[in-house]
């Protein structure tokens, strides 16, 4: 942090984070009485049972495309994103000292463009654990039993990591620079990742829309810094080492440029789209090999998801290895259970085989 240029902007406001989980007094009594109601049945649910219930009696307008709010507005509007739902229950979880982490979820990504900023979303699921669920002594359990709260349950999600509270709150920072920045506040977007890099300093993402904050700021020589102190610290990830390969093309600096394309070979991250979307970069600029070499990647890292596979099908027959792409499209025929593109994939894979048919 020590990195960043505080004087290009405005004083830097500061936030009370706990206020985020906070709820009125109203909407305590109101969990409070449906909880105390559960409790009092012949047969009474477990504290993380009951959240669920109350989340699932009460609620409805949670999406992609929802807004980050506080864990009172949440509740009030019955709306937000998946940041918003996590802030909510765990501000359900708070009132009944129920414990609580989350995981990172990797979904194909949804894509909002404005102006020149691409924003990509990310998907942040709760779990839920009953305190009082002690295992035997004789037992040992590496997971603990929990609920997972989730508002877009897929199948094929990627798990990418466990994130704790201050990953939470970072998020939730983060998300409201995002928006700010899309605005063009460029002052309360400083303010807004500085409290998130509060929490999660080390952060590529942070890292990465503060480089990119600064650039389109004016000081593009903060945003090298930036992005050098990730790459030799290890902390870069995909999105981090593409913007930095658009500073070097823009500064025509060959040597940064063939370094950032090796380390984008070498760079190890979980999730399989940033794969595809670089192997689909690739194809666009006519660089097969590359694009194969991405598109293996995304298998490596989840290799039960579909879209690789169609893609490699595609080179294969491009090419005339029609006997190639066939088998490519029966993985990914068998590793789809998104009916719409099931059906699509099942007809190319016939029209193949009808073209391999005709070829033999």
């Amino acid at each position: 942090m020590t990195l960043l240029n505080a004087s290009l902007f405005s004083k830097v406001e500061t936030y009370n984070t706990e206020l985020i989980f906070q709820l009125d007094t109203k909407q305590q009594s109101e969990f409070l009485q449906f909880y105390q109601a559960q409790k009092n049945k012949e047969f009474p649910s477990s504290d993380e049972r009951i959240i669920f219930n109350f989340l699932d009696a009460k609620l409805s307008g949670f999406t992609f495309h929802g807004d980050t709010l506080d864990a009172s507005t949440a509740f009030a509007e019955k709306r937000g994103n998946c940041i918003s739902l996590a802030v909510f229950t765990t501000a359900l979880a708070d009132l009944i000292k129920t414990p609580v982490d989350y995981q990172v979820v990797i979904n194909e990504p949804i894509y909002f463009k404005k102006g020149s900023l691409i924003l990509s979303s990310s998907h942040l699921r709760t779990r839920l654990y009953n305190p009082d669920d002690k295992a035997p002594k004789d037992m040992i359990f590496f997971t603990p039993k929990s609920i997972v709260i989730d508002y877009f349950p897929t199948r094929g999600q990627v798990t990418a990591q466990r994130a704790q509270r201050p990953q939470l709150i970072a998020k939730y920072y983060a998300n409201l620079a995002a928006e700010a920045l899309v605005k063009n506040n460029f002052n309360l977007t400083f303010s807004y990742l500085y409290t998130a890099m509060l929490h999660d300093p080390y952060n590529s993402e942070l890292i990465n829309l503060q480089a990119v904050l600064h650039r389109r700021a004016g000081d593009t020589a903060t945003a090298i810094k930036l992005y050098q102190y990730a790459v030799e610290n290890n902390l870069a990830n995909i999105n981090l080492y593409q913007n930095y390969l658009i500073v070097a093309q823009q500064n025509n600096s060959q040597p940064l440029i063939d370094f950032l394309n090796r380390k984008l070979t070498e760079v190890d991250d979980p999730n399989p789209y940033a794969w595809i979307e670089l192997g689909e970069q690739a194809l666009k600029n006519n660089n097969t090999q590359h694009a194969k070499f991405y598109f293996h990647k995304a298998i490596a890292a989840a290799h039960y998801i579909p879209e690789p596979y169609v893609e490699l099908a595609k080179i294969s027959y491009q090419n005339g290895q029609l006997n190639k792409a066939n088998n490519y499209l029966t993985t990914a025929i068998e590793r789809t259970y998104d009916k719409t593109k099931l059906s699509i994939y099942q007809a190319k894979y016939q029209a193949l085989k009808t073209v391999a048919g005709e070829a033999n």
